[in-house]
Order: C-alpha cells, then structure tokens, then sequence
C-alpha cells in the first residue's frame, strides 16, 4: 500500500468512525478549522460566477452536466454511459468532456477518441475518459481539467448537439442548461461536512442548482434510508424531479475477450470462486455486485481509486486466488489500466465485469427532463 493510500485510509477512518484518542482529537480540530477555510473558498468562488464577477463560458451546443456534491464513487461513468446512449438515442449528436483526472491531459486537454478510434492510454487521458471511450463508440470523448478548453475543441472538431460534462456540478466555469446530481444512497452525504473534515464538495444548500436528482446504488440502502433521502433532497430542492439507479452486472468475461471486444453474456458461470481486484472510490460495491451476480467472494484486492497497477500487484491478487482456488475478477475501470503483458503473466485467469446503470424509479421522468432540455 502506497503512502498516499495510508494516508487515505487513514483520513477515512477518522472522518467516519470519530476520535478515538486525543491525537485523534486534535487531528479533528485541525481538519475541522481547514473545513471552515475551504467552505469560505468555495462560497467565494461560487458566488463570483452566480453574480457575474466571473463570467461563465458558453458554447454552440446544449450542456448537460453530471455530478455530484461529495467525493467519492457514486457511479459517475456508467451513468455518463447511459445518458450519453440515451440522448444519441434521442436523435442528437454527443460529445463527452471528461476531468482526466490524475492524468497527463489533465492540464494540456486532449482528444480521448475522435469517435472512431481510442487515441490514448489512461496514463495519457485518464481511466474514466479511457473508458468512456471504449464504452461509447461513434462518440467523441475528450480529456482535461479546463472544460472551457476542451469544449471549444468539441464544437470546433466535431460539432455535436449536446455536450455532456462528467464530474462537473462544481466546474462553474461552463454554462450549462441542466445539472444532473448523483446521490450515493449507501452514503448520500457522508458525515455532513464539508471537505476535510468530510466529504462534501460543496455547503448542500448548492443542491437547489439541481435540475434533476439520481439515487444510485438504490438496492445497496434499506427503503426507509432512501426515503430519507427523498427527504433530504426535498429540503434543499422542492422541485427538481428524483430518480433511482442500480448497477447490475451484464457479463462476465475472460480480459482477452473483453479487449477485443467481444463481449457475451456467457461468461464466468456462477458459483464461481472469485477475488475481487479493484482500484475504486466504492470497492464494496463492486463486491456486493459480485456476490449478486452468483459469484462467491472468497478475497479481495483493493486499492485506492486511481491506483496505477504493477505486476507486483498483479501477482498479489494471482496468489490470493490461487490460495482460495479462485479466478480474479475486476472491472473495466480497473481493465483499462492493466496492460496484455502484465495480464499474462498472471497464474490464474483474469475476468472483466461488465456494470451497466438501469433505472428503477422515474425513468419516464429522467426522459422527460431531457426532451424538455434539448427541445424535444
């Protein structure tokens, strides 16, 4: 475990479990006096471009933003997936902007896939807009921090309809005629405050900016705590429409397979013994997805979101498996990152788990507020 995944393990267990000592104690005070510094910079900084001080960029395309308030997986990318599938459907063209986050496009901004072809590795753009990529062919995906940059690259290069920004509820820089919000119904807000001494982006009165609410991870909540959370958004926002999302597992392919495309529902057949490896904000909810999709979970791997794999953890998760019997299984935000050689020289097989988003609560409603948006 690296450094920085200690220290990331470590932030999480005091934000979420508390003091438990007086170190513990005085770490708190501390975090919880940079909490108030960072919500003066972000009520700062919002304020600027709500009252024009700062001057919000606007392009010759409709803008979609998908986000959320908190760090932290609430399942961003397989939803940018759906929209974008769903919008294309629609009749319109899409281009996607994504953060490229921890990338080498993420100061520079470069072109992920010109709609044909996959132009970069996730060390260059970025495992999200890598994957978006793979995920979304016939659709332009492009990568870097600056949405303003990237987007006049979109509407010049490809000129699509719709331009949809994926992390982006807090990248004020761009006008944007809907802002879809993504809540995490395993933990919608974490322990309420705001980052570091949480994991709020954001105060949650920003949540009235919302034009649409998604619940994703619905079934991994009790239905009482999902009601709360109807609750909780009502109270910050009185009018914007809530749906629900799950993700389901579609298949479960050999990494070969999975590289060349060739993707089908059978797959890894259930009963499977597996190891679980992945590098992700929510690395229980890739297990319990498992667990769902038949598969026994006997180990798992995790690392933390973004991790930039070695064969020496490669080998790890080939012992781990071959202790229990068991395959590896991972996800294609993790496959992206793994090079053919490197999966080779594993001992036991390497499965991809293919997650798709479907929604099981107001979907006519998620329909209609993108007609309404687009001008259908």
């Amino acid at each position: 475990m690296s450094l920085r995944e200690k220290v990331t393990k470590r932030f999480l267990e005091l934000t979420e479990k508390g003091a438990q000592n007086k170190g513990d104690d005085l770490m708190l005070s501390f975090l919880e006096m940079l909490e108030k510094v960072y919500e003066k910079a972000v009520t700062r900084r919002r304020h600027a471009y709500a009252s024009g001080i700062k001057k919000e960029t606007s392009f010759d395309a409709t803008v979609i933003s998908l986000g959320n308030i908190t760090v932290g997986g609430t399942g961003k990318t397989p939803m940018a997936v759906f929209l974008t599938k769903e919008i294309r459907r629609m009749g319109y063209t899409v281009a996607v902007l994504s953060s490229g986050y921890r990338s080498q496009a993420e100061k520079a901004g470069a072109i992920v896939s010109d709609g044909n072809n996959v132009l970069l590795t996730p060390a260059e753009a970025g495992d999200e807009a890598v994957l978006l990529a793979r995920s979304l062919p016939g659709v332009p995906v492009l990568s870097g921090r600056r949405r303003t940059e990237t987007g006049h690259i979109a509407v010049d290069e490809f000129h699509p309809d719709v331009i949809l920004m994926d992390d982006a509820f807090q990248h004020w820089q761009v006008k944007r005629e809907l802002d879809i919000v993504l809540i995490n119904a395993a933990n919608p807000v974490g322990n309420g405050h705001l980052l570091p001494r949480g994991i709020l982006r954001e105060p949650l009165d920003e949540l009235e900016r919302a034009g649409l609410f998604i619940i994703t991870k619905a079934d991994e909540a009790d239905r009482d705590e999902v009601e709360k959370i109807y609750s909780l958004l009502r109270y910050y926002n009185e009018s914007a429409p809530i749906a629900e999302a799950e993700h389901q597992p579609k298949w479960c392919v050999p990494y070969a397979q999975w590289l060349k495309g060739e993707i089908s529902a059978e797959g890894l057949e259930e009963d499977s013994k597996v190891v679980a490896l992945s590098a992700l904000g929510s690395p229980d909810s890739f297990e319990e997805t498992l667990e769902e999709a038949e598969y026994e979970v006997v180990r798992s791997l995790r690392f933390d979101d973004h991790h930039v794999y070695t064969e020496r953890d490669l080998r790890e998760a080939s012992s781990l498996a071959t202790a229990q019997r068991a395959v590896v299984v991972t996800t294609e935000k993790d496959a992206v990152k793994l090079s053919p050689s490197m999966v080779e020289s594993m001992s036991v097989p390497l499965y991809v788990l293919g997650i798709e988003i479907e929604i099981t609560a107001g979907e006519e409603e998620v329909k209609r507020v993108l007609k309404r948006v687009l001008g259908g």
